[in-house]
């Protein structure tokens, strides 16, 4: 699973066989 950061609260989860979607995110990301 990959991510992008979209905004400092929502980020885009990109599945090999699904389309992306943005979900809201709690915790800090750690890059």
């Amino acid at each position: 699973m990959t991510y992008y950061q979209e905004t400092d609260s929502k980020m885009i989860f990109s599945f090999p066989h699904e389309p992306s979607y943005p979900v809201p995110i709690e915790p800090i990301i750690e890059t």
